[in-house]
């Protein structure tokens, strides 16, 4: 069984793509109706696997407790009965391929009824107005297995059911923490019977999911922006990286969903933030740690009532750069309705006068000069005095 990297993540990745319910023919809808689908159809997965597996575990917990061989066997007996009706059920379709099939039936183009093509799901259609962009979720899907691009609407679907399956080992192994420890004692007595194959392997998919879970993952590394391809394989053509996924908080900041990240937005108004204020690296007096300070002490609790504001070191301000995009090339979010007098919570803003600092210092020279981007192209250099004035953009989080 494939597994995911940061599962709520994914899990959370996948529910955005809900965007709405209808149910004819025409290509938007019919999305529509796909995306309900994935929604209203994976919660009973989720449910229905939690009961099943639940149950299994309230026998196991009695048979630690009596240590008993008929209680061996009893517990085996009702975990077997439990844990096959996820991949089976007296000849019916099990939770799992039920899902599955009723993913396909609604999602997968061809489908009676079904009036969107691979393009409209991909996101690569101009003739619908919300494409489902499933490509997007690409590299959340590499953590189950995948190659970090979605190239067809059922690895797409494939993707949505390792999810839930993920989702739901990790609900229950957060509920009962001994819950993989008391499956694995169970899963000699299980083999012994006959029947035992469709639950033995949903026990073995659980003990794996539950202990990647544990493990964890380092995130991918943000995707550059790059869409168009100028060359067989280059960054357009492979788009790797995390998908850069800015949310306005409406408090002046800008969370970067796949970093964690949280960046403050510029105004036009004169203010503290304004995209024009500039300030020297040196510390003391008209230097960017001395308006640092300042952020950090804003209204008393700090900037949006954080007072933990820093300024970005080399690879986190890099890590905005769209290189999409250009003067400036960052992503739309920081440069959103700039207007003279606007205030971080009407507009966002991105000087374009001078460079924009990091904290780092540059190794040749780490008394003179500090790492910069130049906002118009992304470009970050080594060619910033230290003296000389600069933008600033704080940032907050891991």
């Amino acid at each position: 069984m494939v597994r995911v990297a940061q599962v709520v993540g994914a899990v959370v990745a996948l529910s955005l793509l809900l965007v709405g319910s209808a149910s004819a023919l025409p290509a938007g809808q019919s999305l529509a109706r796909c995306q309900r689908t994935v929604a209203e159809e994976g919660q009973q997965f989720l449910t229905r696997v939690q009961q099943l597996v639940g149950r299994c575990l309230d026998a196991a917990t009695e048979e630690s407790l009596r240590r008993e061989r008929p209680a061996v066997d009893a517990a085996a007996r009702t975990c077997v009965n439990a844990l096959a009706e996820i991949r089976s059920s007296g000849g019916e379709l099990g939770v799992e391929p039920r899902f599955a099939s009723r993913l396909a039936r609604w999602c997968q183009p061809g489908q009676p009824d079904v009036g969107h093509s691979a393009a409209d799901v991909l996101g690569t259609s101009p003739t619908v107005a919300q494409p489902i962009d499933a490509r997007r979720v690409g590299p959340l899907c590499a953590g189950f297995g995948g190659d970090g691009a979605i190239d067809s609407v059922q690895e797409w679907l494939d993707c949505v059911v390792a999810a839930h399956w993920s989702a739901a080992a990790i609900a229950i192994a957060t509920e009962v923490p001994r819950a993989a420890a008391w499956l694995a004692e169970l899963r000699p007595a299980m083999l012994g019977r006959a029947d035992a194959s469709n639950a033995v392997a949903v026990l073995d998919v659980l003990a794996a999911e539950i202990e990647a879970a544990g493990k964890g993952a380092p995130p991918a590394l943000p995707a550059t922006g790059q869409t168009v391809s100028y060359a067989p394989g280059d960054d357009g053509a492979l788009q790797t990286g995390a998908p850069l996924r800015l949310r306005d908080n409406g408090d002046g900041t800008v969370t970067d969903e796949s970093t964690g990240l949280v960046w403050e937005k510029k105004t036009d108004d004169g203010s503290l933030h304004d995209k024009d204020r500039g300030f020297v690296w040196t510390p003391g007096a008209g230097s960017i740690w001395e308006w640092l300070a300042a952020v950090n002490a804003e209204g008393g609790a700090g900037f949006a009532g954080k007072a933990d504001w820093r300024v970005p070191n080399r690879k986190e301000l890099e890590s905005i750069v769209d290189a999409s995009r250009f003067n400036p090339a960052l992503p739309a979010v920081f440069a959103t309705a700039c207007a003279p007098g606007c205030t971080s919570l009407t507009c966002s803003c991105t000087g374009s006068l001078l460079h924009y600092w990091t904290s780092t210092s540059v190794a040749a020279a780490p008394t003179d000069f500090a790492w910069a981007m130049l906002p118009s192209s992304g470009a970050v250099q080594a060619s910033s005095r230290k003296t000389a004035p600069g933008h600033v953009r704080a940032v907050r989080g891991p």
